[in-house]
């Protein structure tokens, strides 16, 4: 075996902050559709308990935005975020899924923006 080959298969793969980024986004799409069909179904806890891991990934992503480099889009982000939150607390209140799929909508949006911005890789 070419030795330069045995070095990279054994050279553990290091995820880069947009990848981490895309991985939270997907996550949270999953707990707030798992919350969603978790609402529908009438097991409250578990609706609880999604809606509530969605929301703390929303809360990380708007603590951590930056506003000394990003110029207007942090600003524009913590709206959406906001947004985002708000709308998760009405469905909180009301058991309406209507809001969680709003959330969903625009978190889906961002997350097509973050993948178009991953560096293409050739093979």
């Amino acid at each position: 075996m070419n030795m330069q080959l045995a070095q990279t298969q054994r050279t553990p793969v290091i995820p880069s902050g947009l990848d981490i980024l895309i991985q939270l986004y997907e996550g949270c799409i999953i707990f707030l559709k798992e919350a969603e069909e978790a609402c529908e179904n009438g097991r409250v806890d578990d609706f609880k308990d999604r809606l509530l891991r969605g929301r703390r990934i929303i809360e990380h992503f708007q603590k951590t935005l930056d506003y000394e480099q990003g110029g207007q889009v942090p600003k524009q982000l913590n709206e959406l975020y906001t947004f985002m939150l708000d709308s998760l607390t009405q469905s909180s209140l009301t058991h309406d899924t209507d809001y969680i799929q709003r959330v969903v909508e625009q978190l889906e949006i961002l997350l097509d923006g973050w993948r178009g911005a991953r560096p293409s890789t050739l093979s």
